[in-house]
């Protein structure tokens, strides 16, 4: 059993906002790009920010992990070894899911710039000069961390030991290797990422 307690940017940190670009999709908000007429403001990339605070009510991060494993020693000299993993976290922290962005941002263009969505705000960017009544693009999507998620990790680990005496020479030898059978994290729409 384990826990990590939130980090002080995880409970007390000041709004940072990372940009990333993109674009609307005039198809499926066509009522939004028509009412800007079709124009450039409309119909180009722009930066959209997501600026995330610090949550204070943040609770711990809580583990269940285990491990099995042999060891094969044919010789003094020589060894190997084989270890079954699996890890479990529950109320993982963190930040929006790709999934909630795109909820996020179907319901302000769908509903005049209005969500409704827990703990998430989205805020517009400067009106468009041309079409100064219509809906302005999404400036920002504001969200704290949560505990949200969970993740799964399981796999193998394998080694091998080595070491010779070649005459005055002492030689070692050592490899490694991990082969992950399941690495998932649930989010807190359902989804799973792989």
């Amino acid at each position: 059993k384990g826990f990590r307690i939130p980090s002080f940017n995880e409970s007390f940190g000041l709004p940072t906002t990372g940009y990333t670009t993109t674009l609307v999709n005039c198809t499926t908000y066509a009522a939004f790009c028509a009412a800007h007429g079709n124009n450039a403001y409309a119909t180009t990339q722009y930066s959209l920010g997501r600026t995330q605070t610090g949550n204070p009510a943040l609770k711990s991060e809580k583990s269940t992990s285990w491990t099995l494993g042999a060891v094969i020693e044919p010789n003094r000299h020589l060894s190997f070894t084989v270890d079954y993993f699996n890890i479990k976290v529950k109320d993982l922290i963190g930040g929006i899911a790709a999934s909630t962005q795109t909820a996020a941002l179907d319901q302000y263009f769908r509903n005049n710039g209005v969500v409704n969505l827990p703990g998430i705000t989205v805020k517009p960017q400067i009106a468009d000069v041309q079409f100064p009544n219509a809906l302005p693009l999404p400036g920002f999507i504001e969200y704290s961390y949560s505990n949200a998620d969970s993740q799964t990790v399981e796999g193998l680990d394998f080694g091998a030991n080595a070491n010779f005496d070649i005459g005055p020479v002492n030689w070692n030898s050592s490899f490694e290797a991990t082969y992950v059978l399941k690495y998932q994290v649930v989010r807190d729409d359902g989804s799973v990422e792989r």
